[in-house]
């Protein structure tokens, strides 16, 4: 059912700064912009083991969704003295919405005494890392609109949009012997849909009676979730209920590549990378 195809895909899409209140959460600064890679906040809680920050907000985009976390420093001073985490992961709690900012601080003189709660402190996102999962993840995107545009009218179920095997897995059926000719199909849809050059549009839907309409077979299987966050790459495709990161037109994610089309596990599962 669609119900159970859904949560896979679109696990983070809901908008926690829009329908939330809550002394704990952390609001999501790049659900605004996806391409806001310095900001300020503040540390809500902390840990030397493992080491760990929630912030009041943040810039850093966690796993999830079929996307990689991001990378960076947050760097802060307590009196005279300064500090720096590395981040090298994050985590979504959904239940609290706060973020888990995991990784290193390069100082030795933190000690489990010292309380860094309230300390201001300077987020600052790899931008290389960022830009590529956008492009990956929006390439993605991009791939449904094309498979629909070919007449493969699929629902997609999944999306992987890590560097090293991105993929869009839908439920559907491609003969073995049309595969070849589909992948050259949908990688040329896709050089066009990018050459046109398309505004990625982002939206957030407080009527959840308006998802069935916007989304078409991509809406969430509840209609009473409030706060949806929908993007949409291509204006003639459905809006995509999405927490991720994306570029801003679809010209930056530059060539797509469509590597394979397979059944795996009663899937069909369509491989694809970006050119340099």
């Amino acid at each position: 059912t669609l119900a159970e195809r859904w949560p896979a895909h679109h696990e983070a899409a809901l908008h926690p700064n829009r329908f939330m209140m809550g002394s704990s959460m952390t609001e999501r600064l790049y659900l605004e912009d996806s391409y806001r890679l310095v900001a300020k906040s503040s540390i809500l809680r902390w840990s030397l083991s493992p080491p760990s920050l929630v912030l009041l907000s943040t810039i850093f985009h966690p796993q999830g969704g079929g996307q990689p976390s991001d990378v960076g420093e947050v760097q802060g001073r307590l009196g005279e003295k300064e500090f720096t985490f590395t981040v090298t992961s994050c985590k979504l709690d959904k239940e609290t919405q706060e973020v888990t900012h995991e990784g290193s601080f390069r100082e030795d003189w933190l000690q489990d005494d010292v309380d860094l709660a309230g300390a201001e402190v300077e987020l600052r996102v790899d931008e290389g890392k960022r830009r590529l999962h956008a492009r990956l993840h929006s390439a993605g995107h991009l791939m449904d609109a094309a498979m629909f545009n070919c007449g493969y009218k699929f629902v997609p179920t999944k999306g992987y949009h890590f560097p090293d095997a991105p993929c869009v897995e839908y439920i559907g059926q491609i003969p073995p012997e049309e595969r070849a000719l589909a992948c050259e199909r949908v990688q040329q849809e896709c050089a066009r849909l990018i050459q046109e050059g398309h505004e990625v549009q982002v939206m957030t839907v407080e009527d959840p009676s308006s998802l069935p309409e916007l989304c078409g077979p991509l809406a969430p299987p509840s209609t009473e979730q409030r706060g949806m966050r929908l993007v949409r790459v291509v204006g003639s495709y459905w809006w995509c209920p999405c927490g991720g990161t994306h570029v801003k037109d679809v010209r930056e994610i530059g060539e797509i590549k469509v590597t394979a089309i397979k059944i795996k596990r009663g899937v069909l599962k369509v491989s694809y990378n970006l050119g340099d």
